[in-house]
């Protein structure tokens, strides 16, 4: 069977791809499961304070997968019960950055002094910017898995203490994956559009005029 396509059908297909943008991918957040069966294989570069001294270091302070910015203290105290672990105290905002290149999966545990914290994380990858609000923090010995991924790399991880006057920790930071390519999209009015528009008004007379041909 043939499909005869008029102009204006062409026109309106091509109008209608050109103004649909690639899908980005965004930040997103991850089970502890999700994090381990998506990043199992990929290179891995974790972060547990074991090397650090107890005490309080100056900042940014230089990670083994990244820099950290906020008011740390390495310590070993009643809610860091198994290793050392990196408190920011009442400290309001506590931010990860310079990730490794190709990064693209960042976790950590998260260990509260008691209940009623409540944070606000935003996610800073290659393909935009989520903020995501966690669950009211409470205290568990291994602490609290917090996990997200962005297919294009991440960049950043900032948390806020939105809520509560509880002490938080940090231990077991962890990196891992590579960034891929960005999707590409075409928006209307560019160039490349503009040459698509074109090249379609060409095969849309081309179609019309066989089609004609046939009729006679």
């Amino acid at each position: 069977m043939h499909h005869h396509y008029t102009g204006s059908r062409l026109l309106l297909l091509l109008l209608g791809c050109l103004s649909l943008t690639a899908v980005h991918a965004q930040p997103v957040q991850l089970s502890e499961v999700e994090f381990v069966l998506q990043s199992e294989g990929l290179p891995t570069i974790v972060e547990n304070f074991d090397a650090m001294p107890i005490g309080i270091p100056a900042s940014p302070l230089q990670l083994a997968n990244g820099l950290f910015v906020g008011s740390p203290q390495i310590m070993e105290s009643a809610w860091c019960l198994f290793s050392p672990c990196m408190a920011v105290g009442l400290s309001p905002q506590a931010r990860f950055e310079q990730l490794p290149e190709g990064a693209s999966f960042w976790s950590a545990r998260l260990l509260h002094a008691s209940t009623g914290n409540v944070l606000e994380v935003t996610v800073i990858g290659n393909s935009g910017t989520q903020t995501f609000v966690l669950p009211p923090g409470f205290f568990v010995p291994e602490g609290i898995f917090v996990g997200f991924h962005d297919p294009l790399g991440l960049r950043e991880v900032r948390f806020e203490r939105i809520a509560g006057s509880v002490n938080y920790s940090f231990d077991d930071v962890t990196v891992a994956g590579a960034a891929g390519p960005a999707p590409m999209s075409i928006p209307v009015g560019s160039p490349v559009a503009l040459a698509l528009l074109a090249l379609l008004l060409v095969l849309s007379t081309w179609h019309q005029m066989r089609h004609r041909r046939g009729e006679a």
